[in-house]
């Protein structure tokens, strides 16, 4: 796929079809043909159809996939109760939701991590104190330590999904 189809497909997806600058809109309106119209051919699984989308002034209004085996079929059709603002606000909400998510998992992970090494901590600790015959009251004491640990991040880690699932409510 190459930058273009991908422009006018991510407008679609993302934007309600509505052009996101003036720039953009001369730009991609300079690519379509004289009906105003872009025609994307694609295959999939050995059948070939083509993807038209049909523009306005404003974005793309309609895409229509046509193929040999079946009747043209309007694939998406711009939602005329959202405004060209409200597409905008809902892409930026889009964004910053996803940049909490990668923010929020990135955390997870770096105590993921510290859990994962305080378990392979805690299974070496053992396993040296039985090489050198440590008695059973050591090692519970021992163990009972990293187990506490164990527990503290799981409480943190917990906290932190609740706060993730918060967010994104």
């Amino acid at each position: 796929m190459n930058n273009l189809n991908a422009s006018f497909r991510s407008l679609v997806k993302n934007n309600n079809g509505f052009f996101k600058s003036e720039k953009q809109a001369s730009f991609l309106l300079s690519k379509c043909d004289a009906d105003n119209e872009f025609v994307i051919a694609e295959s999939a699984f050995g059948n070939a159809y083509l993807d038209i989308f049909k523009c306005d002034n404003n974005g793309i209004y309609k895409v229509v996939r046509s193929a040999k085996k079946s009747a043209d079929k309007v694939i998406w059709e711009r939602d005329e109760n959202i405004s060209k603002e409200d597409a905008a606000n809902k892409a930026e909400d889009t964004k910053a939701r996803k940049a909490r998510i990668i923010a929020i998992n990135s955390i997870l992970s770096k105590w993921l991590d510290k859990k994962w090494k305080l378990e392979d901590g805690r299974c070496n600790a053992v396993c040296a104190f039985m090489a050198n015959g440590a008695n059973a009251e050591q090692l519970k004491s021992y163990d009972d330590k990293y187990v506490a640990l164990i527990a503290k991040l799981e409480d943190r880690s917990k906290a932190i999904r609740d706060k993730m699932e918060n967010l994104m409510a």
